[in-house]
């Protein structure tokens, strides 16, 4: 996370307050976390569901996962950098040697930015914060991926395509479903087709 690197090189000596806030700040699923984490009664996402309702080996990509782990504790959490503050049980991406039957990612900082959603799901990128391997790399065979995301993160020439006609492009050959509502796009991607 280009971010999070310009933390470390930048602020040495920092409290770890500010490297979590840099650290924290772009997960979308934190914030959910925190207010579920003492609270009796947990409030589950609409978006979510689909993905809790899957069977098999489970975890949540890139996002602030933690949220979903204290829905469901069996549900792994990989992210790109350890929480500085507190003992998590978050896996780096580069220690995931496992696939995975459901992938779910809400906003992810590794596709900030980028083209594609394809070259996302199926090339190593490399940022200013690393390397980031290609998401179907996690997935198993017949697994799926379940992706919210708001497209304003995309970079597309938005003068030649609509949003819907940049995506089917974009995706085209894959097997996926999506619904579209506004710049969200909540999207379920099947391995075994792709």
């Amino acid at each position: 996370m280009e971010v999070k690197t310009y933390a470390d090189s930048s602020f040495k000596s920092s409290s770890s307050i500010l490297k979590y806030k840099f650290w924290q700040q772009p997960k979308e699923l934190w914030r959910y976390y925190i207010a579920n984490k003492h609270s009796d009664e947990k409030y589950i996402l609409p978006e979510c569901i689909n993905f809790l309702n899957t069977n098999g080996h489970k975890a949540v990509y890139d996002c602030g996962g933690m949220y979903l782990k204290d829905i469901q504790s069996d549900i792994d959490v990989i992210e790109h950098e350890m929480c500085p503050i507190g003992n998590l049980p978050i896996m780096l991406v580069e220690d995931v040697n496992t696939e995975y039957d459901a992938l779910f990612t809400f906003n992810p900082i590794s596709l900030k930015y980028q083209h594609s959603i394809r070259s996302w799901l199926t090339e190593h990128q490399i940022s200013k914060s690393g390397p980031k391997p290609p998401i179907l790399n996690l997935v198993s065979g017949t697994g799926s991926i379940y992706l919210i995301l708001d497209t304003r993160m995309l970079y597309y020439n938005r003068l030649k395509y609509k949003l819907d006609e940049y995506l089917e492009k974009d995706l085209y050959g894959l097997n996926y479903e999506m619904t579209i509502a506004g710049p969200i796009v909540n999207m379920k991607l099947d391995r075994y087709e792709t």
